[in-house]
């Protein structure tokens, strides 16, 4: 609920409002943090205090690195395959599209 809000009120992670996908992501993070029901024992201020590292190691370490993603099963037979397909000079182009945020690229080049 918390990100269908976030994404209406400021789609495409916040660039037209002019917010980079850092500041778009805190906020969910903290507000899914806040509404979390175990959660809501921890002090305002200790929660001010813990909040930046939790998001930084989810915003760089899990999610912005290929670590934090998992390829489907077959999907680097299936890519490949089109790659060999492609090379033969009838296959089909080949490119990513995705609602993803600016570390897409990042991500992508460590899935390799």
């Amino acid at each position: 609920m918390i990100l269908l809000f976030r994404s209406k009120a400021y789609p495409c992670f916040g660039v037209t409002s002019g917010m980079d996908s850092r500041t778009w992501w805190f906020e969910v993070v903290k507000q899914t943090y806040k509404t979390t029901q175990d959660l809501n024992q921890i002090e305002p201020h200790e929660w001010d205090l813990l909040l930046p590292d939790v998001f930084n190691s989810l915003f760089n370490e899990v999610f912005g690195t290929s670590e934090g993603w998992r390829l489907k099963e077959n999907a680097e037979y299936t890519l490949r395959k089109l790659k060999e397909w492609r090379d033969l000079g009838a296959g089909p182009k080949l490119g990513v599209v995705s609602n993803m945020d600016n570390r897409l690229p990042y991500i992508l080049e460590g899935n390799v």
